[in-house]
């Protein structure tokens, strides 16, 4: 088992990416390994990530492309393959518990990252009128925090991305033939007696800007009571 810190602010997609990062330089690293195989296969169930890679815009993407090369170079093989997820591969089953545990590990001696750094300081930097709350200002629990971060960036769970960039979603539980899109989830009619209880309007445009409120944890908990899990 091998875990590595991903930083205070880091989404799905950039903990996923950083994950085959390591695990390409881990393989390159260890004798044991690269000397006694041909190569490797890594599994991701983010289509996005593995998106990324492929046009290399990102410091992160370009060092994985590194990797690679390097790989290539010494005559190795790389294969990345993209699963959905929860297919029943053991070992895949097995990286999706440690993330989760990972998730909910407290960060004792936490790595402030270049890219950490940068989103903290243009926070502090703006004008007074228009800062936003960031995740990390929220005193709630990680599950809280985590949907907090998929509400604002529309990246849900079982969401899927075709090569022509359309986005297509779980379906809603509690309303016939629709999607749980972005829009749906906060505009679904099972939503709003939670929010109603809150005291908050139950207009998609104006929970948008919860979102990036102090009540954010509180619509978050609204929405998980709604719909269980996005």
């Amino acid at each position: 088992m091998h875990k590595i810190n991903t930083g205070l602010i880091a989404s799905n997609f950039k903990s996923e990416l950083l994950a085959i990062k390591e695990a390409l330089i881990m393989y390159s690293t260890h004798l044991e390994l690269s000397g006694t195989t041909e190569g490797l296969t890594i599994f991701s169930y983010s289509r996005a990530a593995l998106e990324a890679i492929i046009t290399g815009d990102t410091n992160i993407t370009s060092a994985i492309n590194v990797q690679l090369e390097s790989l290539h170079c010494r005559g190795k093989s790389c294969l990345l393959q993209w699963i959905p997820a929860h297919v029943k591969i053991e070992e895949n089953e097995c990286a999706d518990s440690l993330a989760k545990e990972g998730r909910n590990d407290d960060q004792l001696c936490p790595t402030i990252t270049l890219a950490d750094a940068n989103a903290v300081a243009n926070y502090r930097l703006l004008p007074h009128r228009y800062k936003k709350n960031l995740i990390v200002d929220f005193d709630c629990s990680r599950n809280l925090t985590s949907i907090i971060a998929r509400l604002r960036t529309g990246h849900f769970k079982g969401m899927k991305i075709s090569s022509d960039k359309t986005r297509t979603y779980i379906p809603c539980k509690n309303c016939t033939e629709a999607q749980l899109t972005p829009d749906h989830i906060l505009e679904c009619p099972a939503l709003t007696p939670h929010i109603m209880r809150l005291g908050m309007v139950p207009l998609a445009s104006e929970l948008r800007k919860v979102l990036y409120s102090a009540d954010a944890p509180r619509l978050a908990e609204a929405v998980q009571r709604a719909h269980d899990i996005i």
